[in-house]
């Protein structure tokens, strides 16, 4: 009787013991049930770039929306490489046991030039999006 008591009590234990993790990650990884940028729930795709309203886009403006976002991701490719590149660089620099300033300031600079070329490169980006949607205010945020 003893032994079986003990069964059971071990058994209603690691019953418990998986439970609670199981329960707890139910609701998905991440800020509030995938619903933040990656999630694909409010916030996500059309929504987050083009704002309220995209319910009302034609599919003429859908369409060209997505080749804007394709065009943009194909023409800063080459850059997000080299601030990736050069940032990697910076850390293993400032990481060093000696870190060497003069080569850590000049990656510095090359990733703030970099930075301002991605930034132009968005700028016009967001102004040929507000073209095609200007009633979203793309670009405003």
């Amino acid at each position: 009787m003893k032994k079986e008591v003990t069964k059971i009590i071990g058994i209603g234990f690691m019953v418990a013991v998986l439970a609670v993790p199981a329960v707890a990650l139910a609701h998905g990884w991440g800020r509030g049930h995938m619903m933040g940028n990656w999630g694909g729930g409010p916030g996500y795709g059309y929504t987050m770039p083009y704002g309220p309203g995209n319910e009302t886009l034609t599919p003429d403006q859908r369409t060209q929306l997505d080749q804007l976002d394709r065009k943009f991701y194909e023409d800063t490719a080459n850059l997000r490489k080299e601030l990736w590149d050069k940032s990697y660089e910076l850390n293993t620099v400032l990481n060093a046991e000696n870190p060497d300033l003069d080569k850590a300031k000049a990656l510095n600079k090359e990733i703030a030039d970099l930075r301002a070329k991605l930034d132009d490169k968005r700028l016009t980006y967001q102004l040929e999006a507000r073209k095609i949607i200007p009633e979203t205010g793309v670009g405003q945020g």
